[in-house]
């Protein structure tokens, strides 16, 4: 979890103003602890499962 909050703050820093990524469906709720939202529709790699997360930063 420190990963992703200090991941957060340096794109912050930074001047990130969205970060989105690849997630796969179980992590969702894991993510979403951190404001991360989910985008578009669910898609599959090699036979798993992924959605597409974002937050603004801004």
């Amino acid at each position: 979890m420190e990963v992703v909050r200090l991941t957060v703050e340096e794109c912050q820093k930074l001047g990130v103003k969205v970060i989105w990524f690849d997630a796969r469906v179980e992590a969702v709720p894991f993510y979403g602890k951190f404001g991360f939202m989910t985008e578009g529709d669910r898609f599959y790699k090699s036979g798993i499962p992924y959605v597409k997360m974002v937050e603004s930063l801004i």
